[in-house]
């Protein structure tokens, strides 16, 4: 073989050899590209669980304060219950001594 031959031969090589580099390193590129959308979908994904949590964090707080108060609200809302009792039965008395019956 002639050194031209061997050139041409090394020369042919090299040039598939770049060939499959540039087809490589567009694959690359393409998962390099797919991974930044991941990572962005990723970053979108943890602000919503923070706001989440963040809403749930308030939703505690404020049904926190419903069960602190509930039991006063429990006795005033019997209160309120037997005084309209209590006004139902005087109305009642009332009717039954105008009507003659006591």
């Amino acid at each position: 073989m002639t050194d031209e031959a061997v050139l041409a031969a090394r020369l042919c090589a090299l040039h598939e050899d770049i060939s499959d580099l540039k087809t490589n390193v567009a694959k690359v590129a393409e998962a390099v590209e797919r991974l930044a959308r991941l990572e962005e979908r990723h970053a979108n994904t943890a602000a919503a669980l923070d706001r989440a949590f963040s809403a749930i964090a308030r939703l505690d707080a404020r049904i926190a304060a419903i069960e602190h108060d509930q039991p006063v609200q429990s006795l005033a809302t019997g209160w309120v219950m037997n005084g309209v009792w209590a006004g139902v039965g005087l109305l009642a008395a009332v009717i039954a001594r105008k009507l003659g019956v006591m």
